[in-house]
């Protein structure tokens, strides 16, 4: 039961601003972790484009939820 509440106050969570800052910077980092992959020395090409296309992936993932916070707060 405790596990059903923590997942709903999560959830509840990710839904506010605060929420999504908190995404974006994960979305960040996970960007940052694949490059930081990538930068140390990767032997296949298709190894390096993997990690690449990650980093981008969630690059742009972040990116998408700090142009919504600055729709929301009409900073834009």
């Amino acid at each position: 039961m405790a596990k059903k509440q923590t997942r709903s106050n999560l959830a509840k969570f990710l839904e506010t601003p605060l929420g999504s800052i908190d995404r974006a910077f994960c979305d960040f980092q996970l960007a940052t972790h694949w490059l930081l992959y990538a930068a140390g020395g990767v032997r296949k090409k298709e190894e390096l484009r993997h990690h690449l296309r990650s980093a981008a992936f969630f690059a742009e993932r972040g990116l998408k939820q700090v142009r919504e916070l600055l729709k929301q707060t009409g900073a834009e």
